[in-house]
This record gives structure tokens, sequence and C-alpha cells, in this order.
């Protein structure tokens, strides 16, 4: 009876020791605040992404910033005005226009015909 009761005991002191240790953590940041990204266009200023600082590309980027990436990515660059039009071009206005014109020249034509 002494013995089990002793078993029991040592049981219950294993557990409670066992309850004590601390908990163990992962590896990795300590702080807990909130890292947002964008998963459609690279992060800002748009000045560094276009000067070749591209970071982690993401899939799910636009077409535009997917070409740049593959462009810097196989040893090419952009010269000091083209850099300029990619930043224009990332912030959502076309250098090259809307293409509206040809639109509004096709409805033109085809109501003539």
């Amino acid at each position: 009876m002494i013995r089990r009761l002793r078993k029991i005991i040592a049981l219950v002191l294993l557990a409670a020791f066992a309850n004590l240790t601390p908990t163990a953590r992962a590896c990795g940041p300590v702080s807990v605040e909130p890292i947002f990204v964008f998963d459609t266009s690279p992060d800002l200023p748009f000045a560094d992404y276009a000067r070749g600082h591209l970071g982690i590309v993401r899939p799910s980027f636009g077409r535009k910033t997917l070409v740049i990436a593959y462009r810097y990515l196989n040893g090419g660059w952009f010269a000091d005005g083209e850099q300029a039009a990619l930043i224009e071009a990332l912030k959502g206005t076309a250098p090259e226009g809307d293409g509206t014109a040809a639109v509004k020249t096709g409805e033109s034509h085809a109501s003539r015909i």
C-alpha cells in the first residue's frame, strides 16, 4: 500500500514539475506587430523598384511589374528616363496613353461603313 502511495505521489510531483517548465519558443521575431504587404504591386516607393531593388517578387504582381523584374533578373537595366517612365506606369498612368484614341477612331470608321 505504501509503495503504491509513493508511486502516486511521485507521479503527481512529476506532473507538477513538468507543468512548471517554460514553454518553448519558436525561432523568429519576438514582436507581434503585423506586417502588411501588397499582393499586386511592389512596396512603396516605386522608385526603388524601378532602380532594381526588387525585394521579393510575387507571382501575383501585375504584368508591368513582372516585366520590370524579369529584365533586371536577366541582367538588363533601365536608363534614368526609362526609370522615370516606369515609376509613372507603376503609379497607374501608362506612358503610352490609355488607348481610347484608337477605339474612337475605330468607332468613327465603323459608322462610315
